[in-house]
């Protein structure tokens, strides 16, 4: 509630949708995601700029995710994607998210445009994770031997132990 009233007092818009975000969260977390959800989609209105309408687009990502509906965390956070495509944050949690929830086609999807724009050794690496279980094994190998040319350690245990699993 405190969130809400500080909202009220809050002069820029961006800064008033991120009390009222802090508001979702604090509801998610105490088990009341549909007053959390309410808050946010009242909100959203056709005045909004994109960079605020991608700010409660988060926002519901994060309460989803809080309230384990990973499906609709993903589908909010695809959306906040589409305002802001340059994110590479969200992408990068984004394409995790869909790791952990075994849709590997989709986790590969992100993390390729992750490598495209900042190859880093965390993205290439799970990239190698992501053809390894979609069963492309030698595009797995490869991506983690990138990773280690950019001094990845866990691409090297991972490569070794493929290495191992295979007999050698």
């Amino acid at each position: 509630e405190t969130y809400l009233e500080s909202a009220k007092y809050e002069s820029e818009k961006e800064d008033k949708l991120n009390q009222i975000k802090n508001a979702a969260k604090t509801y998610a977390k105490n088990n009341r995601c549909s007053k959390a959800v309410n808050i946010l989609l009242s909100e959203l209105t056709d005045n909004l700029s994109p960079e605020e309408q991608c700010i409660i687009y988060k926002s519901l990502a994060a309460v989803f995710k809080i309230s384990k509906e990973d499906s609709l965390s993903t589908i909010f956070s695809e959306k906040a994607l589409l305002l802001d495509p340059s994110n590479n944050s969200l992408r990068f949690d984004l394409a995790y998210e869909y790791s952990s929830m075994g849709k590997d086609d989709f986790s590969l999807y992100h993390y390729k445009i992750l490598t495209q724009n900042n190859p880093t050794d965390i993205s290439l690496n799970n990239i190698g994770v992501a053809y390894g279980r979609l069963k492309m094994e030698s595009k797995s190998i490869q991506f983690y031997r990138k990773a280690c040319e950019k001094g990845s350690t866990i691409a090297h245990a991972n490569l070794a132990k493929r290495f191992l699993n295979e007999g050698f």
